[in-house]
């Protein structure tokens, strides 16, 4: 999920501006356009699901 990403990012105990919130978003849609991830729950607002698809964990590999 989107927010577990920025809590990762920033820490459990620190602000989170909603600008991180909306480029991990931007960044996981990007991803999403070029095969390496697929959304779950696409029709979702909110807490949406991402998997990597067999693209991204053959690149993930190669990293």
């Amino acid at each position: 999920m989107p927010s577990d990403i920025v809590e990762r990012l920033v820490g459990t105990n620190k602000r989170k501006p909603q600008s991180h919130y909306v480029q991990v978003s931007r960044a996981l849609a990007e991803l999403e356009i070029q095969g390496l991830l697929k959304c779950l729950n696409p029709k979702e607002k909110t807490g949406r699901f991402y998997q990597l698809t067999i693209k991204g964990k053959e690149l993930l590999k190669m990293l």
